[in-house]
């Protein structure tokens, strides 16, 4: 097996939850527009002399379910530059612990399908070569050494976020990403402890930031991005949790700075 197989992507995607696997980020490997942030990516590398290659894996381990894990596009470009901070153990540890705290149950949808299919088309675009044998969905695959993969959608290169905006910067995009599931935190554990008429949903953030600030989260344009922050962080202090921790003196959240140590491994 020269490729994942869709089966494993179908199974992959339904347990992220369609969220990157990286701690405190909550970046969607799909947008609510469909676009694709998100990228499979391997611990152990699939190519000699790339970040954590391992000599004495089969090519079916390579490219099996237990190799794989689902990060946007940031995280997975980061934990390829620092394989020794990023270690084949690290990244199997995050992907077990997301997939438990996902819930740990496969539910594959007919969205969660298409949406795996795209991703794996993805990554045939990018890593198959003349010199590759494919197979997807065996029996009755197509084999060749020359094969080019193209979807239907004119949209196969992955919009990203324009210059200037918060979406365009790791280090806001990833602490607006914690803020906003801080929140979600809050106002869930609120829930459990009052009964409320609307059940919880956690696009709700999203849709009042977008009504106050006049753009979806990560399209904020970069000079907001304190009065987003400021924002966020009242909504936190808002809820029950997070008067009581002012009460008691303790921070409900993280500085910028020390989310940037923690994200980097330096906390």
């Amino acid at each position: 097996m020269n490729a994942p197989s869709e089966r494993d992507i179908k199974k992959l995607f339904a347990l992220s939850s369609n969220q990157c696997a990286f701690p405190d980020c909550i970046s969607p490997i799909f947008t609510l527009t469909d676009e694709m942030v998100g990228e499979i990516c391997h611990i152990n590398t699939r190519s000699k002399g790339g970040p954590r290659y391992d000599k004495n894996q089969t090519e079916d381990g390579r490219h099996g379910f237990d190799n794989l894990l689902l990060l946007c596009r940031n995280h997975h470009k980061i934990v390829d530059e620092k394989p020794k901070v990023y270690t084949a153990d690290w990244l199997k540890t995050i992907k077990h612990n997301h997939e438990q705290n996902m819930g740990g149950i496969i539910e594959i949808t007919q969205s969660d399908a298409v949406s795996a299919h795209k991703l794996l088309d993805a990554y045939l675009n990018i890593h198959a070569s003349d010199e590759a044998q494919v197979m997807v969905n065996s029996p009755g695959a197509i084999q060749t050494k020359n094969l080019i993969f193209k979807t239907n959608s004119k949209k196969q290169i992955p919009k990203v976020h324009p210059q200037g905006t918060i979406g365009a910067d790791m280090d806001m995009h990833n602490y607006v990403a914690y803020l906003v599931k801080r929140f979600n935190e809050f106002r869930r554990a609120a829930q459990k402890t009052y009964i409320e008429k609307k059940p919880f949903s956690y696009a709700a953030i999203h849709t009042q930031i977008e009504s106050i600030f006049g753009n979806q989260t990560y399209f904020i344009p970069q000079n907001r991005f304190t009065d987003l922050v400021n924002f966020l962080k009242d909504r936190i202090d808002g809820t029950p949790a997070g008067l009581r921790n002012q009460r008691l003196g303790i921070n409900s959240y993280r500085s910028l700075e020390e989310h940037k140590q923690k994200s980097r491994g330096e906390l």
